[in-house]
């Protein structure tokens, strides 16, 4: 741990802070780090990072700084982003950049190393004054990229553009990295009984294949950003009457109209057929990266060509009890959840007897919150969850009598409990705690059994993947454990300490990210890096931590585009495979790649730590 001698570090006039680091040992490092305010933890008032240094060699450790809103002194155009021009960002989780009282290392290595931190730096001034020039409009180029910065691969005219995915088009058609299955499963490995559809015997193909889901969401074109009262972001947006404003602007109903670059610059450098050509291009790239699954929110006509094993998304958001602060919770107990998830499912008739499916997501990061009561009573006294919960009360106690004994109350009868919008206790009693404890635990098992229920009679032959959790409590986590095939979860959290589930089932982690600041989008998602060097080696980190935990089957990666640079309009973030132009990021798909080589070799005869790993995925690529 390192700290200042002044008791902090005021770090405000800058945007990011590098840390020089100087590997002189003879094994691979892994940095976990964190740089804290006063009374630190995980989720609050402090700001991560990660970097892996391989042996001999020389990493930066990179933090991209997040304030308050308010703190924003920018122009007003911007504001609704996440990450702005001028560096400022914004997160969920707090942190002071004037108040930084230590720089916190976890070293991970193979043996014995040797690492030296020789440069503590702040890099790129904050403010508004000091970065006019990324602030003049327009924002975007005319393909667009962030206007005023340059990078390496930046392209300039939609000839360059047309002539990059050319040759990567030529480059990528028909191959294949060695050892892939026909579904994508371990080609050269022991065979299970094929049943023609994915199984969990942790995870099997269709063919008997062993298979690992190595994954990616978004996988398409989807890189939207909202144009009204915008226009000024952008050096090029189509007239109505021109033969690309179709192509460029979607409107949905309800919702104002979005612009989509990317799919822009597609047709742009092909042509009327450039969407199927692109298609056909992200196949055979998932086919040279190693990556088998199309993941949550992919394009649904790359599902239908019977090329890329696929999962499907849905959710039950009509009957939400609570949204809020990022929480959204649905009401299993109203009849409407039921209904729409049975209409919800019946959209997906034409993928029933599909092999190529994995299995469905039933919601998307539902954050399940540890007290679940604040919620219930805050909803009005004719929602069925509170019904419910008033039903259950009635028959643990006697009467209303009984209940305010227990629970400390002076209700008048039960339709008071009903009426009540906050919780009714000033001290909470055991006999309270108890009586929420069990009602968590009856939702819960209500909502998970309900929709497996529904998978089961309507998509049997598919998998039932879970809700892809981003918070949960164990009584939640059991109950899912208890309902679903594969429970999902989105985490960041280095999968080396993951072990949140106590039963014996496949986990799936369906988020995860590392973004960098150095290729204008200006966000860095929820995990970042200093610089293009370094998500390639946190990517390979951290999905060998899930292939060296035998509960894991797989790691979808968020996401195959980047998010608009202008955002959508909140969150930007570089997280792609692929920039807005479309042309893949190489230092990042040259690692991914790498690891893809040695995936089913290390998930099957696995080594002894993930640095291990990391030390023989990097000597055989340097190798080929």
């Amino acid at each position: 741990m390192f700290r200042p001698p002044n008791g902090h570090w005021d770090l405000d006039s800058w945007n990011h802070l590098r840390v020089d680091l100087s590997n002189t040992g003879k094994h691979l490092a892994r940095i976990e780090a964190r740089l804290d305010n006063q009374g630190a933890l995980d989720w609050a008032d402090s700001l991560p990072g990660t970097a892996v240094v391989p042996a001999g060699s020389e990493g930066t450790l990179g933090f991209s700084f997040s304030r308050s809103g308010a703190s924003y002194d920018g122009p007003e155009i911007y504001r609704s982003q996440v990450g702005r021009p001028n560096g400022h960002r914004s997160r969920w989780r707090a942190f002071y950049p004037s108040r930084v009282q230590s720089l916190r290392f976890t070293v991970h290595a193979a043996g014995p190393f040797e690492l030296w931190v020789f440069g503590l730096e702040g890099t790129w001034p904050s403010g508004s004054a000091a970065n006019a020039d990324l602030e003049e409009l327009p924002f975007l180029d005319r393909l667009g990229q962030v206007r005023a910065l340059q990078w390496p691969g930046k392209l300039e005219t939609v000839e360059e553009l047309t002539a990059v995915l050319d040759a990567e088009e030529k480059a990528v058609a028909g191959a294949s990295i060695a050892g892939m299955s026909r579904f994508g499963g371990w080609a050269d490995g022991p065979r299970r009984e094929a049943t023609g559809y994915f199984r969990t015997e942790k995870f099997v193909d269709p063919e008997g294949a062993l298979f690992w889901s190595h994954g990616i969401n978004s996988i398409g074109f989807q890189s939207v950003t909202p144009i009204t009262n915008r226009h000024e972001l952008f050096a090029w947006l189509p007239e109505p009457d021109e033969a690309l404003h179709d192509v460029l602007i979607h409107r949905s109903a309800g919702r104002p109209p979005v612009a989509n670059l990317l799919r822009a610059n597609i047709v742009r450098a092909w042509g009327e057929d450039g969407m199927g050509r692109f298609r056909d291009l992200a196949h055979d790239r998932l086919r040279v990266w190693g990556i088998n699954t199309m993941g949550g929110w992919s394009d649904e006509e790359m599902m239908r060509q019977g090329r890329t094993p696929y999962t499907l998304t849905t959710g039950t958001w009509q009957t939400n009890f609570h949204q809020g602060g990022g929480h959204m919770q649905p009401d299993p107990f109203d009849p409407r959840f039921e209904r729409g998830l049975r209409q919800a499912l019946a959209n997906f008739a034409w993928a029933r007897e599909d092999p190529w499916c994995i299995g469905v997501f039933i919601d998307n990061e539902l954050q399940w919150p540890n007290d679940l009561a604040p919620m219930v009573f805050a909803a009005a006294a004719n929602r069925p969850v509170k019904v419910a919960l008033v039903d259950q009360l009635r028959e643990r106690h006697v009467d209303i009598a009984t209940l305010n004994q227990a629970w400390g109350t002076e209700l008048e009868d039960w339709a008071a409990l009903l009426s009540t919008r906050e919780v009714p206790v000033a001290t909470r009693t055991e006999a309270f705690a108890a009586d929420m404890a069990t009602f968590y635990e009856v939702l819960a098992d209500r909502y998970f059994s309900i929709s497996q229920r529904l998978m089961r009679e309507m998509l049997p032959n598919h998998l039932y993947l879970g809700c892809r959790i981003h918070r949960a409590p164990p009584v939640v986590m059991e109950a899912a454990a208890r309902q679903v095939d594969v429970l999902s979860v989105n985490t960041c959290a280095f999968l080396g300490r993951a072990g949140r589930v106590s039963a014996d089932i496949p986990v799936l982690i369906t988020e995860f990210h590392f973004g960098a600041p150095d290729r204008g989008v200006p966000g860095t998602g929820l995990l970042g890096v200093h610089d293009q060097q370094q998500p390639g080696l946190a990517y390979t980190a951290y999905v060998v931590g899930g292939l060296l935990n035998p509960r894991m089957v797989g790691t979808h990666w968020f996401a195959f585009p980047d998010q608009s640079a202008s955002g959508r309009p909140g969150e930007n973030y570089q997280i792609g495979f692929i920039d807005v132009t479309g042309q893949a990021y190489p230092e990042f798909t040259r690692a991914v790649t790498r690891l893809s080589n040695q995936l089913s070799q290390i998930r099957h005869q696995p080594p002894p730590s993930v640095e291990v790993a990391l030390e023989s995925i990097l000597q055989a690529g340097m190798t080929k």
